[in-house]
This record gives C-alpha cells, structure tokens and sequence, in this order.
C-alpha cells in the first residue's frame, strides 16, 4: 500500500527541533514503512519548487513556501482582535482555518494527483480534505486529530470538510469522544507512541530521591498549570529542601479567549488573571528566595539534552488545567521509568490507565498536588511500582507499531482506491 502523510504546514519533520505533531508525523511514517510504502508531506523554505529528501529513511516531498500563505498568516495575526466578528462570536482556529496556508492545501492536493497514493492521512486541519477530493475523489483520506474539535471550529464550512473525510480520528479516547459528540459521526482511535530510544532501565530511586529533581515538561503558560506546579513546590520545598524543579518549555501565555474560547465558568475565571505577558515573573511569585534558587527554567530543551533532563530526574508532573489532547511527555517520562504526577484534564487520566501507572490530582489544587509529590518523595517503593507500571504501560499501548497497526486496520475498513476510475 502506498501511503502520503500531510503534515501541517507549520510542523518540522526532522528528529533535530521537530515539532509535537511533526514528531508524531515521522514516527508514524517510519512505523508505517517497515511495511508500505510512505512519503511525507512538509512545507519547505524554497519559494517556488518542491525539495525531495527524505527523514529518517522515509521518502519525503516538502513543497513551496508561497509568498501568499505567508502574508495571510499575518494577516491573521494582526486581526486577532475581530476575528469574532466573523466566528459567531469566537476566535478564529489558527490550524484549521480555510484561509490558512490555503496553497499548501493546492499544492499538496496537485502532487497527489501526480503520485497517486492508494491512502492519504490528513493530520488535524480537514480542511485540506475538498481539495484532495476534488482532484482524487476516489482515493480514501484519513483525518488524524491531535486535539478535539473545538466549539470555534464548528462552523458549516469545516463540518462539511470534515464529512468529507473517509474516516475520522483521534490520537485518544478523549479527543475521539469528545470530537464525535460535536460533530455527529463515528471517531476512531489512534493513538501516537514514544520513540524506543526514550526506554531506560529499570532505576535506582532510592539515590534519585536523596536530592530528588521534578520535571515540568511543556509550555510554561497558564493554561499548562505551571503556576499551580510552583504553588505546591514551595510546601514541597519546605519538606525537602534539596529538592529541585526544572521546568522546560517556552515561557509566554497565548491569547485567553484562544485558549478557553468558551467561558467555562469558575475554572476560567480563576486562570484568566495570570494570562499577561509577565507569566514567567508570575509563575516564581509564590516561592520563598531559597525555593526560587533551587528552580532552573531551562526553556526548549531538544535531542540529547532533553534526553539527559528526563535521566536526570525523579519525576515528572504536568498539572495540566485545559483539556490535553494526548500529553506527549507524560507518555516519554513514563517511557524513561519516571513516576509520572498528572490533572484530571482531557485525556490523562486515560494515558496513566485512571492511576495505575501515575498518581491523578484535581486540576488547579496546589495542595492536592503537593501532597502527591511528597507522596512519591518518601516512598521509594511507591515510586519504583508507578515507575515500572508505566513503562509496562507504554510498552503494551504506546509503541508506535502499535500506532500503524492501528491505522492500517481502519485503511483495511475503507473502500480502496480504484485508479481506473480517477483516470478516466
């Protein structure tokens, strides 16, 4: 079978800076090739031609970066601030907008027509979808969603893009229910996995936990709970006062109303304060000046120096207060052997099997929070079972064999390319 992956035309596809989805994109590819035959689908630096190359093996095509597509994606950052005025009242979606890179969709859709794959996954934007089937209206697309369907992006225009999709799914059982209940149709699952080279052997938690290292591993922004995690670290720091949090990711909070474009009451108006410009400042506030000095922010840490961070530590928290998806670095922590500590959001509960391979808390507790952390510290054995249970954990459903298992069992559902038919 011959299978073309479309990444998102903002994703990085290479092992060295990727981002999540492209990450995702290329682990899927590289699964999928043990057996089929895959291109990838990026967008370039080049003006005006394609570049063929390929990533990590695969064979990949990275088209134009059209001069058109970048000044709409301007334009739609300066317009920020009317974009209700034609969104019934909410944000426009930034990856899924009609408008957005609209000639990456052409011309993804025009070198299809050329290598005439028998499958084609979309990943997230289905907006893509109308011109693929204009051109190959026989050949099955896939859409793949990293995040559900957002009530912002339930317009006609979508929802028709969307139906017309071969099949729709999501990279977990939360993204595939909740997405199926606002758009009326069937989501399937298939869920991403963690590179093999993540797996450590089995560690010696009694040493970790002499001068234990916390892990927060994401966007340092509200809706992240970054916040919440420095909350509890000051009662943790007052117990253990060698322990240490590293926090890496990028530090800067998104646009509140694109974030949670939905007032969901007290849980939003408690997060909306801390969404400024001075986060960062924000997020030390609550620590004492020797708790403070035992925080390193790292920023974006990639290849072997987010290897030797995850090593290093003894456990990883995301308190998550938004909905996550998937939670992609919980999946690695637990991967590595780390106890994993996460909120009650979206799909991680479902990720850590509801507590038996990590400790679950109530999104934007603190204390709850705390307490999970200590309970971890002074428990060696507690920490070495959520530790093995998680790699157990990853190792039965996270791989990405199993991944491309997945796919190619909802492909096998799909009525096959008829090529005769699209020539003539």
């Amino acid at each position: 079978m011959k299978i073309a992956i479309l990444s998102q035309h903002f994703d990085k596809l290479p092992k060295i800076g990727a981002s999540s989805v492209g990450q995702c994109s290329r682990e899927l590819a590289m699964a999928l090739a043990i057996e089929d035959d895959v291109v990838l689908i990026g967008r370039g630096k080049a003006a005006f031609s394609h570049t063929q190359t390929d990533v990590e093996g695969v064979p990949a095509v990275y088209l134009p970066r059209r001069l058109p597509d970048l000044a709409l994606a301007g334009a739609l950052k300066y317009s920020r601030p009317i974009h209700p005025l034609f969104n019934r009242g909410y944000p426009i979606a930034n990856s899924t907008a009609r408008f957005v890179a609209p000639y990456y969709g052409y011309d993804a859709a025009r070198l299809f027509a050329e290598i005439r794959p028998d499958l084609i996954l979309v990943q997230h934007n289905a907006s893509r979808v109308p011109g693929i089937k204009r051109l190959l209206p026989n050949t099955p697309v896939v859409v793949l969603l990293h995040a559900p369907v957002f009530i912002q992006e339930l317009n006609q225009r979508y929802l028709r893009a969307l139906a017309m999709a071969d099949a729709v799914a999501g990279v977990s059982k939360f993204v595939a229910r909740s997405s199926a209940e606002r758009i009326g149709r069937e989501v399937n699952v298939i869920r991403n996995g963690v590179s093999a080279d993540m797996f450590h052997d089995p560690r010696d938690y009694v040493t970790k936990q002499a001068e234990p290292r916390i892990l927060f591993c994401t966007a340092v922004s509200p809706e992240k709970g970054a916040h919440v995690l420095t909350a509890a670290f000051a009662r943790v720091h007052r117990e253990f006062p060698k322990a240490r949090l590293d926090i890496m990711g990028t530090v800067g909070a998104r646009p509140f109303a694109n974030v949670f474009p939905q007032d969901a009451g007290a849980e939003t108006s408690a997060i909306k304060p801390y969404f400024r410009p001075e986060y960062g400042r924000m997020v030390l506030e609550p620590l004492s000046e020797s708790a403070k000095a035992k925080v390193t922010m790292h920023g974006w840490r990639g290849g072997q120096k987010f290897r030797d961070l995850f090593a290093s530590s003894t456990l990883l928290v995301m308190p998550s207060i938004c909905d996550e998806a998937f939670g992609l670095p919980v999946v690695e922590a637990m991967a590595a052997g780390l106890p994993v500590i996460v909120s009650d959001s979206g799909a991680m509960p479902e990720i850590v099997n509801y507590g038996r391979a990590g400790v679950v808390v109530p999104k934007g507790d603190p204390e709850a929070l705390a307490n999970a952390i200590l309970s971890i510290l002074v428990s060696h054995d507690l920490a070495a079972r959520l530790g093995r249970a998680g790699q157990e954990m990853v190792r039965a459903n996270f791989s990405w064999n199993n991944s491309a298992a997945d796919f190619r069992h909802l492909a096998g559902q799909l009525k096959p390319c008829s090529k005769q038919s699209e020539d003539a």
